[in-house]
C-alpha cells in the first residue's frame, strides 16, 4: 500500500514538460528519444547501435528497480532506431540505468504486444509478441505524445503487461518474436501481494483504529484502483490490517465519496452526489447516479441511465429507483423512458473471431412511460434495453407517395422491445424478431414477419421472411401487366443451415409464392438481383481433398420453369497425388434422377421457347462422371501442367424427333486434353517521388496459358437430353492467354506502409475454335430461369480489365471490356472514375456501352455538410436505346436524390427517385435509429 500525495505528483509532471520530455540520467550523456532501435542478429539485420533510441506512446510511466529504469509504455506505442522501427499496442522498456553509467553502449530490453509490426529498411514482419535487447552509443529519448508527462510510479504495477514481462526475465526466455503469444508464461500475484491504490488529494490524513486503517482525502481527490478511477470533492477510506505467514497486508474494504463524484472504468463513467462501496460484499448505493456507457455501433453512441438512487445487489447486478434512460445526449433528452424500477445487469459476450469477452449492460424496466419531450405518450408495463443491441420498440418509419403502390406508410416494429417473451428472454440473445406493418394506398394493407436466428452453440442459423397484401389492384405494374388473380397475396421464405458435424452440414430452403408476378412487383430488387426462389434439401460432406453431396429439389409451383434433382449425388476428388506426387488426379461423379419443369402456361405464353423445351427435356436417370489426370513439372522459371481427361456419360432414355420417350439407353463420351502454365516476374525500381506520392515502385508481371480441346465427342447434343450445360458439350478447342501487370508502391506512415496498386492492367485473348452448326440449335437451361437460353455461337475476343489508384483521391476502374476479334469491333466497354475531392466530398462518373442495345453514363455525388447533414444524387441516362420496337432513342432511365441529417440518436430525411425503366416515381420521407441490429431495407423500394 502507498500513496502519492498531490504535490509531488504535480510538481514531477511538471518537470517532465519543461525539458521537453526527455529523461537525463546521471552519470550517461544518454538521451530518451526517436531515431531507431539496435536488435540482435538472428531478429535484427541492420546495424543501428550507433543511433538513438526512441520511445513514443499514448501513456508512458517510469520507477526504478533494482538498478534498472523501467518505461511502461501503452496506446499507440513505437519505438525506433536508425532504420528500425517497431510498432505496439503495449510496450515494457527494460533500461539498464547503473549498468549504463559505467559502459560506454546503454542496454535496454524492450518486450512488446498487441499487432506488433517489426520494419527494418524495407521488409515488415507482424508479430503477436516480441522480445529483444536493444544497444545504443548515443542515448536514449521518452516523448509521450501531445506533450503529455511521464508518470512516476512509486511501485511497480501489480497489473498489465509488466507483471508478464517479468517472468519472462526469470525464466531466462531471451529474445524471441512469434506469431502467437507464448502460452508458457502464466503469471500468478503471489499470496498476500498488497493491492495498490494510488491516492492524490489537496489533503491526506491517515491513522489506524484497531485492525481497520482509515484514509481521509480532501479537496480534488484522484483514486486510481487497478483500471478504475475516482474522483470527487471528499472521500473516505478503510483497510483491514490483516496478518498472514508473519507478513501484513492491507486490504481495501470500503469507500465513501460525496461532492461531484465520478467514477470512470474502461468504458463506462458514472457520477452521482455521494456513493458508498463495500468491496468485500460487492455492494454500494449511489445518490442521483448517471451512467453513461457506450454501445457497438458506427458512428459510436452512448446510453445514458440515471435515477433517484441506485443499490448495488451483487457485483453484476444493480437496482434503480425512478430511473430514465435514453440515448439522447442532452441536458433535457428528447426522449425517454422512465420507469418505477430498473434492473441493470452488466452480461458479458464474446464477438465472432474474437476471443476475448466483451462487457455490456442490459436494462429491463417495469412500469414504463414513454415520454417524447416532457409530453408522456405511451404506457408500457415491461421494457428492456440493452447497449450490446439497442431495443428500439420502432425500428424504422418511412412515409411517402409511389405511382406504383400510392401513398404509404412502412414501418417496422420490434417486439422483444416490450418484454413479450420475458424480461430477460434467451430467445433475444440469439435472434432477431421484426414485425412489418404497412398500408399502401393503391394496393391495401400489408405486413409481414422477419425471424433471423443464429444458434453458435447448436451450429445451426436461418431466417424465417413472410410478406402479405391484400390487393386492391387488377393487374401489376411491371413490364408484363400481369393479371392478378387472387387480391390476397404474399411469400414465405424459410433458409436454414445446420452445421451437424464438423465434416457434415445441411442446408434446407422453402420459397411459396402467391403468384408469378409478386417477386417481380413488391421485391423487384430481390427478384433481379437475389438468389433464386428454391426449394430445396442439400446435404454436403467435406473432408481433406474429398467432397460428397445431396440434393434433393422440386419446383413446387405452377408457374415454375427448371430443373428437378431427385434426387442428385455427387463425389468429388480434387487433386489427389499418385505416383509419388508426379501425378495429379481429379474426378467428379454424379448420379441422379432429373426432370425439367415447364411452366403450366409456357404453349400461351411463349410458344417457340415451348416447343424447344417441349422437344429436348423429359425425365430420366443420369450418370457422368468426369476424370482428369495432370503432370505438373517446372520447365525454367514457368510451372507447366499438361492434361488429359475423359467424361462419361449415361442416360435410361433417348429422344426421337417427336420428343423424350421410353427407348433404348443413351450414352456419350467426351474425350479432352489440355495444357496449363504459368509463371511471375518481379522487379524493384528506387523511384520517390513526393508530388505522386511513389516510395519505391514494383512491376509485378503474371502470365498464364491455358489450351484445352474436346476432339472426341461421340455423340451430338441435339440427340441428348438436356437439362444443364455439361449436356450441351459438342467439339470444342480454346486457348486463354492472360498477362496482368501490376505497378505497386507503399504510401503511409514509415510505422503503418500499405502497398497500392497504381496500374492493375489484365488483357485475356479468348481464341475459340468455330462452333459446329446444328440443324435444330439445342437448348440448355439455367436453374429459375424461366425460358432458358440458346447457347450462342461464340466469336474470339479480347478481354482487357483496368483499375488505377491515381492518387489518395482518384480511382480509375474499366473491367469486363471485349474486343470482338472476329468482327474487328468492341461489344462491352465499361469505365468509371471516383473523385473524393475532401472526406466530405465524393464524386462518381461511369459510362457503359453494349453493342447493339445501348450506351449509358451515371453520375453522382455525395457531400457531408458539416457533421450531420448528408447530401446524394445520381443520375443515369442512356443514348440511343435499342427499344422492342427495333429504334433507337434517347432517354433518362432513373435519378435519384436524397436529403438526411444524423441526429444524435435517429437519421432521418427525405429522398426523390424516378425509375423511368420500371415507370414509377417516389417521393418518401424515414425515420431510422441507430444501432439497431438489423438494418430495415426490405427487398422492394418505394
Amino acid at each position: 500500500m502507498h500513496y502519492n500525495l498531490a504535490f509531488p505528483m504535480k510538481l514531477l509532471k511538471k518537470v517532465f514538460t519543461e525539458i521537453s520530455l526527455s529523461l537525463v540520467i546521471s552519470g550517461l550523456s544518454v538521451w530518451l528519444g526517436l531515431e531507431g532501435l539496435a536488435f540482435p542478429q538472428d531478429i535484427i539485420t541492420i546495424e543501428v547501435t550507433p543511433n538513438p533510441i526512441d520511445i513514443q506512446a499514448g501513456g508512458i510511466s517510469t520507477w526504478q528497480k533494482e538498478g534498472a529504469r523501467v518505461f511502461e509504455a501503452s496506446g499507440d506505442v513505437r519505438i525506433s532506431q536508425g532504420k528500425v522501427m517497431i510498432s505496439a499496442d503495449d510496450a515494457i522498456c527494460w533500461f539498464y540505468e547503473q549498468e549504463a553509467g559505467q559502459q560506454t553502449e546503454a542496454k535496454m530490453d524492450v518486450h512488446c504486444m498487441g499487432k506488433v509490426v517489426l520494419i527494418q529498411d524495407r521488409k515488415k514482419e507482424r508479430y503477436a509478441e516480441l522480445y529483444v535487447r536493444l544497444e545504443t552509443t548515443a542515448g536514449v529519448v521518452v516523448n509521450p505524445y501531445a506533450g503529455g508527462g511521464i508518470g512516476t510510479l512509486e511501485e511497480e504495477p501489480p497489473g498489465g503487461l509488466y507483471p508478464r514481462t517479468k517472468k519472462i526475465k526469470e525464466l531466462g526466455k531471451g529474445e524471441f518474436a512469434v506469431k502467437k503469444p507464448l502460452k508458457d508464461i502464466e503469471v500468478i500475484s503471489p499470496p498476500g501481494e498488497p493491492e495498490v491504490v494510488d491516492i492524490v488529494a489537496d489533503d491526506l490524513d491517515s491513522w489506524i483504529e484497531g485492525n481497520t486503517r482509515i484514509v481521509v482525502a480532501l479537496g480534488d481527490v484522484d483514486i486510481r484502483r487497478a483500471k478504475t478511477t475516482m474522483k470527487a470533492d471528499n472521500a473516505i477510506l478503510w483497510f483491514d490490517q490483516i496478518e498472514e505467514a508473519g507478513k501484513k497486508r492491507q486490504v481495501y474494504k470500503e469507500l465513501y465519496a460525496q461532492g461531484n463524484v465520478t467514477l470512470i472504468t474502461e468504458k463506462d463513467v458514472t457520477t452521482a452526489d455521494k456513493i458508498f462501496q463495500n468491496f468485500k460484499e460487492n455492494k454500494a448505493i449511489y445518490i442521483n447516479p448517471r451512467l453513461k456507457t457506450p454501445m457497438p455501433d458506427m458512428p459510436p453512441m452512448v446510453a445514458y441511465v440515471k435515477g433517484k438512487e441506485m443499490k448495488q445487489l451483487t457485483s453484476e447486478e444493480y437496482l434503480l429507483k425512478n430511473g430514465t434512460f435514453t440515448t439522447c445526449s442532452f441536458g433535457h433528452p428528447h426522449y425517454h423512458v422512465r420507469g418505477a424500477a430498473v434492473t441493470i445487469t452488466q452480461r458479458t459476450y464474446t464477438p465472432k473471431k474474437k476471443q476475448e469477452k466483451e462487457r455490456y449492460w442490459e436494462a429491463v424496466s417495469r412500469h414504463n412511460v414513454f415520454y417524447v419531450g416532457k409530453i408522456p405518450l405511451a404506457f408500457l408495463p415491461v421494457y428492456k434495453y440493452s447497449t450490446r443491441e439497442k431495443e428500439h420498440l420502432l425500428r424504422a418509419l418511412s412515409v411517402g407517395s409511389s405511382s406504383r403502390y400510392g401513398r404509404f406508410v412502412r414501418t417496422d416494429w420490434n417486439p422483444y422491445a416490450l418484454g413479450v417473451f420475458g424480461p430477460e428472454p434467451e430467445i433475444g440473445k440469439w435472434s432477431n424478431l421484426t414485425i412489418e406493418a404497412d398500408y399502401l394506398s393503391l394496393r391495401g394493407p400489408a405486413g409481414g414477419v422477419n425471424f433471423e436466428y443464429d444458434r453458435e452453440d447448436l451450429g445451426m442459423e436461418g431466417l424465417l421472411d413472410t410478406y402479405f397484401i391484400s390487393d386492391k389492384k387488377a393487374s401489376d405494374q411491371n413490364p408484363t401487366k400481369e393479371k392478378i388473380e387472387h387480391k390476397n397475396r404474399g411469400r414465405v421464405l424459410w433458409r436454414h443451415r445446420d452445421q451437424l458435424t464438423e465434416y457434415w452440414r445441411m442446408d434446407a430452403e422453402l420459397s411459396l409464392l402467391s403468384d408469378r408476378g409478386f417477386m417481380r412487383e413488391f421485391f423487384e430488387r430481390e427478384f433481379k438481383e437475389g438468389k433464386a426462389q428454391e426449394t430445396d434439401l442439400y446435404f454436403r460432406r467435406l473432408k481433406d481433398n474429398q467432397g460428397t453431396t445431396f440434393l434433393l429439389k422440386r419446383q413446387i409451383h405452377g408457374f415454375d420453369t427448371g430443373l428437378e434433382t431427385l434426387p442428385q449425388i455427387n463425389y468429388r476428388l480434387i487433386s489427389q497425388p499418385l505416383w509419388e506426387d508426379r501425378l495429379n488426379f481429379t474426378s467428379q461423379s454424379e448420379m441422379s434422377y432429373l426432370d425439367f419443369k415447364i411452366d403450366d402456361e409456357m404453349d400461351v405464353r411463349s410458344p417457340k421457347t415451348f416447343e424447344k423445351l417441349k422437344r429436348t427435356t423429359g425425365d430420366s436417370f443420369r450418370v457422368d462422371t468426369d476424370n482428369t489426370l495432370s503432370l505438373p513439372f517446372q520447365f525454367w522459371v514457368m510451372k507447366v501442367s499438361p492434361f488429359v481427361g475423359s467424361r462419361v456419360t449415361g442416360y435410361s432414355k433417348s429422344l426421337e424427333d417427336t420428343g423424350p420417350n421410353d427407348g433404348p439407353p443413351e450414352g456419350r463420351l467426351i474425350g479432352s486434353l489440355g495444357l496449363d502454365s504459368s509463371t511471375s516476374f518481379w522487379r524493384i525500381y528506387s523511384l520517390e517521388s513526393k508530388l505522386l506520392r511513389i516510395h519505391k515502385l514494383r512491376h509485378v508481371i503474371t502470365p498464364e496459358f491455358r489450351w484445352v480441346a474436346a476432339p472426341v465427342v461421340t455423340k451430338d447434343p441435339d440427340d441428348l437430353l438436356q437439362y444443364d450445360s455439361r449436356d450441351a458439350i459438342d467439339n470444342f478447342h480454346s486457348a486463354v492467354i492472360r498477362l496482368r501487370n501490376r505497378m505497386q508502391t507503399r504510401r503511409g506512415p514509415p510505422w503503418k506502409m500499405r502497398t497500392v496498386d497504381l496500374l492493375d492492367l489484365g488483357l485475356e485473348l479468348h481464341l475459340q475454335g468455330p462452333t459446329k452448326e446444328t440443324p435444330r440449335g439445342f437448348v440448355t437451361h439455367n436453374v429459375g430461369n424461366a425460358e432458358g437460353f440458346v447457347v450462342p455461337e461464340r466469336d474470339s475476343f479480347l478481354q482487357f480489365d483496368l483499375r488505377s489508384q491515381v492518387t489518395d483521391r482518384i480511382t480509375l476502374a474499366s473491367e469486363r471490356n471485349e474486343y470482338n476479334i472476329n468482327d474487328l469491333q468492341l461489344d462491352v466497354f465499361n469505365l468509371g472514375m471516383s473523385f473524393q475531392r475532401s472526406p466530405t466530398w465524393g464524386h462518381f462518373v461511369g459510362y457503359r456501352f453494349l453493342k447493339d442495345t445501348s450506351t449509358a453514363m451515371t453520375i453522382g455525388t455525395n457531400i457531408l455538410i458539416g457533421d450531420k447533414w448528408n447530401l446524394n444524387f445520381g443520375e443515369t441516362f442512356a443514348f440511343k436505346t435499342k427499344t422492342a420496337k427495333a429504334d433507337s432513342t434517347s432517354k433518362n432511365l432513373a435519378s435519384s436524390f436524397s436529403f438526411s441529417r444524423d441526429a444524435h440518436d435517429w437519421t432521418s430525411g427525405f429522398s426523390l427517385n424516378f425509375d423511368v425503366a420500371n415507370r414509377n416515381t417516389t417521393f418518401s420521407f424515414f425515420v431510422q435509429p441507430k444501432g439497431i441490429k438489423r438494418g430495415t431495407g426490405r427487398g422492394y423500394s418505394f
